[in-house]
């Protein structure tokens, strides 16, 4: 939601460099949608699970690096590791998800994760609001301590517990 007018007033992008920072988040996900399925079958699911949000941290650090260098490289850089990190996430969560609830919950169970989509609207208001009332930097490193956060919360969790008592 900040990319756009961070990259336009902080780092002075044209309208072609904004697409291409865009382009880049869109190129890591197609490649971490790729790489996803095979990460998992080389690897232990609940470190391929945890490389999500230890990219989105990275990304969040290379964007506020970036915003504090005024380099543009950080900027599309972090945009890829951004969208590399959110697919393998997707795929990993996703594959555990199926594997650990019964049947007849599925349908429920991944209702409640699409409910996960419709609030993102809401998020990234918030993330406008706060950059207009606070300031730019202080919404970047706002990203950077909710996506340390989650990480935090993927690292003490049962994670390793779920993964290993599906064989993954």
């Amino acid at each position: 939601a900040i990319l756009v007018p961070f990259a336009v007033t902080v780092l002075g992008l044209s309208a072609i460099s904004v697409g291409a920072a865009l382009a880049t988040h869109g190129i890591g996900m197609m490649l971490g949608a790729l790489a996803a399925p095979r990460l998992m079958r080389c690897g232990s699911g609940a470190r391929v699970t945890r490389l999500g949000p230890s990219l989105g941290v990275a990304a969040a650090v290379l964007v506020l690096v970036s915003h504090e260098t005024k380099h543009t490289a950080w900027l599309y850089v972090g945009q890829f590791a951004l969208g590399f990190g959110g697919l393998v996430w997707i795929v990993s969560t996703t594959t555990l998800r199926q594997a650990v609830t019964p049947p007849g919950m599925l349908g429920k169970v991944s209702a409640v994760g699409l409910l996960a989509y419709g609030v993102r609207p809401l998020g990234a208001l918030a993330g406008a609001a706060l950059a207009a009332s606070a300031g730019l930097q202080t919404c970047l490193v706002a990203m950077l301590a909710i996506f340390a956060c989650q990480a935090a919360i993927v690292f003490t969790s049962p994670l390793r517990r779920l993964h290993d008592r599906i064989g993954q």
